[in-house]
C-alpha cells in the first residue's frame, strides 16, 4: 500500500477561512455573500405583471375601439320598437342606439335606464365625453375584453371603471383592462 499523504495534500482539503477559527480576522479581500432578495414578494413584481397584463389588453381594446369607430360592430342582434328608456329605435332594422344594443348584448338583463346610467358613469369617471359614440367605443371595449375573460361580466367591468376612474387617471381603455383583469383574477 502506499504511504499516506499529508492532509493539506489531499485532494479534498480546503483551507480553513480565518473569520471560522477561534480569534481569526477576516481577511480584507474576503467576498461577502449578496442578500437574498425578496424575489416576487416585493411590490416590483406587482408592477412587472401588471405592465405584462397592460401589454396583453391594451392592443384588445384599441382594436376594438377601431372596429366601433369605424361601424365594423361584428353583433348581429336586433331589437323592435322603442327603447324602455323612451328613445326611439331608428328604423325597422333595429336600434341605432348605442345604449339599447347593449342592453340587448347583455340580454335585456338590466333595464335601459340602469345600463345608461352605469355607462355615463364610467365615462364621466374617466374624463370622456358623453356622446353616441362614445358610448358605442365604451361598449366594444367592454365587450370585446369580457369575451375573453370567462367570469367577467359587462356591467360589472362599467361599475368597476366608475368606481376606479377619478383615482386612477387613466382613460376609458386602460380602466376597462385594469377592471376586467382585476375582476377575472379575483374571481
Amino acid at each position: 500500500m502506499s504511504e499516506p499523504r499529508p492532509y493539506d495534500e489531499r485532494p479534498a482539503a480546503r483551507p480553513v477561512p480565518p473569520a471560522a477559527v477561534p480569534g481569526g480576522s477576516v481577511p480584507p479581500n474576503a467576498k461577502v455573500p449578496p442578500k437574498k432578495s425578496m424575489g416576487c414578494f416585493a411590490i416590483g413584481c406587482l408592477g412587472v405583471i401588471v405592465v405584462i397584463v397592460l401589454a396583453i389588453l391594451i392592443p384588445v381594446i384599441g382594436n376594438a375601439i377601431g372596429s366601433a369607430s369605424n361601424g365594423g360592430d361584428s353583433s348581429t342582434t336586433t331589437t323592435s320598437g322603442p327603447s324602455p328608456g323612451g328613445n326611439s329605435g331608428g328604423g325597422s332594422g333595429g336600434s341605432s342606439d348605442p345604449i339599447e344594443q347593449a342592453r340587448v348584448v347583455l340580454r335585456g338583463a338590466y333595464s335601459y335606464d340602469t345600463v345608461k346610467a352605469a355607462t355615463d358613469a364610467a365615462l364621466a369617471a374617466t374624463n370622456t365625453p358623453i356622446s353616441d359614440e362614445n358610448y358605442s367605443r365604451a361598449w366594444s371595449a367592454v365587450l370585446e375584453v369580457t369575451d375573453n375573460l370567462t367570469g367577467v361580466a359587462p356591467m360589472d367591468v362599467m361599475a368597476c371603471v366608475a368606481e376606479l376612474g377619478p383615482s386612477s387617471g387613466m382613460d376609458f381603455p386602460d380602466t376597462t383592462a385594469i377592471c376586467a383583469t382585476s375582476i377575472h383574477l379575483d374571481g
